[in-house]
């Protein structure tokens, strides 16, 4: 309460326009303590602060946090993948997405200021959509503007093909067929001209980016957006030409998405590109990774589509504090969150090549974060994350560890770094209310007495300290050894190596590897705070 009080009186003062960005997977320690961290300069010249995220520290549970003012009992968002309520209807494994609003139980910021009469807009942020009217306001005078893209459809994903991979319908020309769309390639005495729906861009070949990206266009080499309409939805796909001469070429593309508008009544510019291109990426198409014994070109075409994704993510949530002319901004990224999942592992192993590619990733964020918050140079201005990351080499397969331990698939159900007993207040339950307790005694002892496991949190802990204690909440949850990260996997080995060094959370939120932070504008911070102070800070700015 002594926290909450420091923090709301901090922004005492007249009725302030607010911004508030969340930055995924930014932590506290990498942005204070890390040379990559340091490019942030744009939350340097704000008040820095450590602030506990949820537990797991997962993205879904962090923002739901940061978004609602409550915890995870309250709000119904426990971890990436939520368990259906009610439970007498349900089986403990049936979940749903808690990306989406469909397990949101507590009213998002952006919809509590708009029901007191303040102009809104949301953009990209969690448990949003499908939009409904806990999640976007449907029926309020002046419902906030909220857009996401995320949880929407995907229409393609991220895709590199070759030239000997396509079907040749002419003379230097080409046919790519990818899901519903269909491109016709033709070849230039330079580069590739692209045809779809009516539309055509050009786009030229070009080595990997290799200066910084301070005081120039972000990705650059890419090409203009080629406009498509998907299942009567607007959309848009970038091309990057990675190799090109008189043996063929490699072309990438862009993912395409729907991007879901609420509350605007107009079309948006520009394109919704989403995250970047991690998931080709990792699998080499990209061409052969650093730690694989590559020479940093695939680093630096990965580095380029973070760059496509801050500039896009930037030029939308510009446009929208434009037109919209909202008193209370939302915002979000996602690039750090990718970065850090591909290169954080192998930072930490002390590989300071990729410490040079974290660095560029951070400051094509700061770009778009200093064009972003410079309207807001005299307001209110809120900057924080859903959680840290710490390094990862070994994949602990919860599933395999608790038959190692006795129980079965029927008995015990694992969800990030939490258990639930499969009790027969759940449909098809097993366990009796009556042994629930003899049980769960018996698996917080085991867990506790085996080596991976550092930490137990039983019930009394996640509902005083934690805020789970609600329908959706877990029984038990717990830690892990350093370097090791756990996962739903029933699979033996219980514990496997992972090829190389990952970024990873999900851990105890305590963990300093895990603290989120806040960069505010406030000028008497409290020391130590947790998210749920922040959307409460944020409302009292704007009163």
């Amino acid at each position: 309460m002594i926290r909450l009080l420091l923090l709301c009186a901090a922004t005492a003062g007249a009725a302030d326009n607010v911004l508030l960005v969340s930055v995924d997977g930014l932590g506290y320690r990498n942005l204070t303590s890390s040379a990559a961290g340091r490019e942030l300069t744009t939350l340097h010249a704000l008040t820095i602060q450590p602030m506990r995220t949820a537990y797991p520290s997962k993205t879904s549970a962090g923002h739901a946090a940061l978004f609602t003012g409550t915890w995870s009992g309250t709000n119904g968002i426990v971890s990436n993948t939520v368990p259906l309520t009610p439970r007498a209807d349900h089986t403990v494994k049936e979940t749903v997405s808690g990306f989406r609003s469909t397990a949101l139980t507590a009213d998002p910021i952006w919809v509590t200021a708009a029901r007191q009469g303040i102009r809104t807009v949301a953009y990209q942020v969690t448990q949003a959509y499908p939009f409904s009217e806990r999640s976007a306001g449907l029926s309020l005078p002046h419902p906030p503007v909220v857009l996401n893209g995320y949880q929407t459809e995907q229409f393609v994903p991220y895709r590199v093909v070759r030239q000997r991979d396509l079907e040749q319908s002419g003379r230097a020309t080409f046919l790519w067929k990818d899901g519903p769309l269909e491109f016709r390639i033709r070849r230039t005495a330079r580069g590739l001209r692209l045809s779809a729906q009516g539309h055509t861009v050009t786009v030229v070949a070009q080595a990997p980016e290799s200066a910084s990206p301070r005081g120039r266009p972000l990705a650059r080499y890419f090409s203009r957006p080629l406009p498509l309409v998907i299942k009567g939805k607007r959309t848009a796909v970038f091309f990057r030409l990675i190799e090109f001469d008189d043996a063929g070429f490699t072309l990438l593309h862009t993912s395409a998405h729907e991007l879901a508008v609420s509350g605007l009544g107009r079309p948006i510019p520009g394109v919704f590109v989403g995250n970047s291109a991690i998931s080709v990426y990792e699998k080499g198409a990209l061409g052969k990774l650093l730690v694989n014994g590559g020479d940093g070109s695939a680093e630096r075409l990965m580095l380029e589509t973070i760059e496509l994704s801050v500039r896009e993510t930037t030029a939308q949530m510009v446009w929208l504090q434009r037109t919209v002319k909202p008193r209370l901004f939302v915002g979000y990224y996602s690039v750090i969150d990718d970065t850090e999942h591909a290169w954080y592992g192998l930072s930490s192993a002390g590989n300071t090549v990729i410490d040079g590619f974290r660095a560029h990733a951070y400051a094509a964020l700061d770009e778009g974060l200093k064009q972003l918050s410079a309207p807001y140079a005299r307001s209110a201005q809120f900057f924080s994350a859903d959680h840290g990351m710490a390094a990862a080499a070994r994949e602990i397969h919860m599933g395999a560890l608790l038959a190692e331990l006795g129980y079965d698939k029927t008995q015990v159900v694992p969800n990030a770094s939490c258990l639930y007993l499969n009790t027969t207040d759940w449909k098809n339950g097993t366990i009796t209310l009556g042994q629930r307790a003899q049980v769960l005694d018996a698996l917080r002892a085991r867990l506790a007495a085996h080596p991976v496991v550092t930490r137990v949190y039983g019930e009394a802990d996640l509902r005083v300290r934690f805020g789970l204690d609600g329908p959706t909440s877990p029984d038990l949850c717990f830690d892990v050894a350093p370097l090791h990260y756990p996962s739903e996997t029933a699979d033996p080995p219980v514990v496997r190596e992972f090829a190389y060094p990952r970024g990873e959370h999900g851990f105890d939120p305590t963990r300093e590897d895990m603290w989120s932070y806040l960069a505010s504008s406030l000028a008497r911070p409290a020391q130590m705070g947790t998210l749920v102070d922040i959307a409460r800070a944020v409302l009292a700015r704007l009163h």
